[in-house]
């Protein structure tokens, strides 16, 4: 059976994140990882790796597989210029996101 599609970026968030599942050993333990994917001209996702590795391995298998479970998702745009566009996405595990870098206002 096909997976379903998402619809927009909000839709591939919701999808990514029904495919993320912290394994309940490390459920208290904090970790982020960093996976890069290309998205095809159909939507299909391949080359899923691990950028930045966690020292816990549960949670590098969680984020790939919540990303690899994902596709298909929302074919490219008619009029996108390439065949596959490449994608870095982070998982925080029980941990939040650090802010973003503040840049130097220009000066006066």
């Amino acid at each position: 059976m096909p997976k379903a599609r998402t619809s927009s970026r909000g839709g591939f968030t919701t999808k990514v994140r029904r495919n993320w599942f912290v394994p309940a050993s490390a459920s208290s333990t904090q970790g982020a990882v960093t996976v890069t994917f290309l998205v095809h001209r159909d939507g299909t996702i391949t080359d899923v790796a691990i950028a930045k590795v966690s020292e816990v391995v549960a949670f590098n298998r969680s984020a790939r597989n919540a990303i690899e479970m994902s596709s298909p998702v929302d074919p490219l745009p008619a009029q996108y210029p390439d065949e596959s566009v490449k994608f870095t996405l982070a998982f925080y595990f029980n941990d939040v996101p650090p802010p973003p870098a503040q840049s130097a206002a220009p000066p006066q």
